[in-house]
């Protein structure tokens, strides 16, 4: 627990807020975590995660310096919840006169949890990266080091969006004095997206594209007069038409039995799960801005 210097930590409905939000984070990301709505508080979501990823990659008994990354990684939790919930949260009378109306900007949570799960994301892969892989590359960086880039690479990478990877790392390099090698290696294995077997196809919380236009034959057969399934029908064929043969078979995988995950689809198609992913995302992406070219309005595709 943070000493009272930091603030008081978040209060008990605002901690189920954020024990819900973070839920829903997890099932974007394909994370599953059984009973995680009845943990009270994220501290025991955070260990959940990791004693499941532990058990996958590391045996029953992780190494101490794992624990260590974790506990970091719980600190800079707790200091972010504060930051920024504690920052953004205000209590305003409802209708009743009552002053526990709580006002939460949900796009400042989001980012909290989006940088939170990218330092644990980041420890846990650190530490595969120091307990697994030591043999193979040779000559590593010490414990410290990594650790070290650990912290700094997903922070640096939150609080400059806007320089590329090689400028990051240069930055980093000059800024630590730590050998720009080692951080390009130690960068390159912890930014590496995992994809899980049980994964789902949906990222992001965003539908897929034939969620969004489902099966516009039918659909325009049984609504002749309606000009918008007419319109869609026409415009998801153009769009079709338009893309590399491996994308548009990715986008048409509704018609390919018994594949329901990106696993499945990299073994149909070939690839890489996570290029599979990449391509969905981005294609998904590519289609919407289609729309938004014929000025359809986005609440279709709700």
């Amino acid at each position: 627990m943070l000493q009272k210097k930091h603030g008081a930590l978040p209060t008990a409905k605002i901690r189920a807020k954020q024990l819900n939000l973070f839920n829903q984070y997890l099932n974007h990301r394909g994370i599953d975590i059984p009973n995680a709505k009845k943990n009270s508080s994220i501290s025991l979501v955070l260990n959940s995660i990791v004693h499941k990823f532990a058990k996958s990659h590391a045996g029953d008994k992780p190494h101490d310096f794992f624990y260590d990354l974790l506990t970091e990684a719980k600190i800079i939790v707790w200091k972010a919840t504060e930051k920024y919930l504690n920052g953004i949260t205000k209590i305003e009378k409802d209708a009743n006169g009552k002053k526990d109306l709580i006002k939460v900007n949900y796009k400042e949570k989001w980012n909290f949890y989006k940088f939170a799960s990218e330092q644990v994301k980041y420890g846990l892969r650190t530490y595969l990266y120091h307990l697994n892989i030591n043999k193979q590359h040779g000559k590593l960086p010490d414990c410290d080091t990594i650790r070290k880039l650990y912290y700094i690479l997903p922070k640096f990478k939150f609080d400059n969006p806007e320089l590329t990877r090689e400028n990051r790392n240069k930055i980093i390099s000059k800024k630590y004095n730590i050998d720009i090698r080692k951080i390009k290696l130690v960068d390159n294995f912890i930014t590496q997206k995992t994809t899980s077997l049980d994964a789902p196809i949906s990222e992001d919380n965003k539908k897929e594209l034939w969620q969004v236009i489902p099966n516009t034959d039918n659909l325009a057969s049984e609504n002749n007069n309606n000009e918008v399934y007419n319109k869609l029908k026409k415009l998801k064929h153009t769009f079709l038409n338009r893309l590399p043969e491996r994308e548009r078979k990715i986008l048409e995988r509704t018609k390919i039995e018994e594949v329901s995950t990106f696993v499945e689809l990299s073994k149909k198609f070939k690839i890489s799960p996570e290029r599979v992913r990449q391509i969905s995302k981005k294609t998904f992406e590519e289609f919407r801005l289609f729309i938004i070219e014929y000025k359809k309005d986005l609440e279709l595709m709700q």
